[in-house]
């Protein structure tokens, strides 16, 4: 058993936006902690106490990657989406000074970032990911110690 403490901003889903629906779990790899974790479930009354990923981890991965938990405190994961290519995964400090670098491969789905054995400070970061053809996704990451 587990318990959630829903919160009704972003980027948990706007119940005003459910029109009677209820919100699912997207993936099972997921931690259910987080508001991207949830989304719009495909069911109207939902689907209580049956496993059911209808929602799709397909909607979810709208982006390359999400960055989970965020805020972070000791590190954090990214999580790439299911088809993610080979490119280069940058961490930069508000400063815009490179403090974490690392190429993937497109085979890893989700990669710790240990921010203790980096020994990066409280703040602001920003993470890139280049891919082999180009292509640039960006997100903020909260550290808080």
């Amino acid at each position: 058993m587990d318990f959630v403490n829903y919160n009704n901003k972003s980027p948990w889903p706007k119940s005003s936006n459910l029109q009677g629906k209820s919100i699912e779990i997207v993936s099972d790899q997921l931690d259910n902690h987080f508001g991207p974790s949830w989304g719009e479930s495909n069911h109207q009354d939902g689907t209580p106490g049956i496993v059911d990923f209808s929602t799709s981890t397909l909607d979810y991965f709208k982006y390359d990657f999400q960055v989970i938990p965020n805020p972070a405190r000791h590190g954090f994961y990214v999580v790439f989406n299911h088809n993610h290519q080979e490119g280069i995964l940058n961490l930069y400090n508000e400063l815009g000074q490179s403090v974490f670098s690392m190429k993937t491969i497109g085979t890893e789905h989700r990669i710790y970032i240990d921010a203790d054995q980096l020994k990066l400070q409280s703040g602001i970061y920003l993470l890139n990911y280049l891919t082999v053809s180009g292509q640039k996704s960006s997100r903020l990451l909260n550290l808080i110690h």
